[in-house]
């Protein structure tokens, strides 16, 4: 057995109603059974625009979701190595092949499978979120190797849907740094109203 000491953190912020969140528990050490430790810890808070250790996010992405057109029957007709030539226009995890979780079976065939080499026939979206940076490349290339001299593949951008993303580095929860971020930008917000009502008035 092992006597763990534990670090409970709690967060306090108050904007326009007060908002309490917890931090989960974190772990500094384990001790030996009939070990014990002297130590004294000093609390600094502070935001990640001055150091990084003040950021609870490692990834955080927000951008308009694509929509994709695939012409698969052009694409299946290629040979492998340009359709292999299509997925490395992009880097790795971008673009691939067909595989089980992709492949939805039609209504009336439920529980199908294609054969790998019928997946490998076709090109799926593996990061929805980084096919935007490299559609322009995809664009041209499936141009040339076209028979018809139009794309094989083309992006537009939704108007009404986006993609979110948030990896955090454990300090916090994810959606409590979301949270935490929009009554932040709400404080913001109501703090430049003010100030720009109090520049009116001035000037009136």
């Amino acid at each position: 057995m092992f006597n763990q000491l534990i670090f409970q953190q709690i967060l306090r912020k108050k904007l326009q109603s007060q908002i309490i969140l917890k931090i989960k528990v974190l772990q500094l050490l384990s001790l030996e059974k009939g070990k014990k430790i002297k130590l004294s810890c000093l609390a600094k808070l502070g935001i990640g625009k001055e150091h990084a250790k003040w950021t609870p996010v490692a990834r955080s992405v927000f951008r308009p979701q694509p929509i994709i057109n695939f012409d698969h029957q052009a694409i299946s007709a290629l040979h492998q190595r340009q359709r292999l030539k299509i997925i490395q226009c992009a880097p790795k995890g971008v673009l691939g092949f067909l595989s089980d979780e992709d492949y939805i079976p039609p209504p009336d065939s439920p529980g199908t499978h294609l054969s790998r080499i019928e997946q490998q026939k076709y090109i799926v979206v593996k990061n929805e979120a980084a096919i935007l940076d490299y559609i322009e490349d995809v664009t041209i290339l499936t141009r040339a190797l076209s028979s018809t001299g139009k794309p094989l593949i083309h992006a537009t951008v939704s108007e009404t849907n986006f993609i979110f993303d948030v990896e955090a580095v454990g300090s916090m929860p994810v959606d409590e740094i979301i949270l935490c971020a929009i009554y932040a930008i709400k404080s913001k917000c109501e703090e430049l109203k003010g100030e720009l009502g109090a520049i009116e008035e001035d000037v009136n």
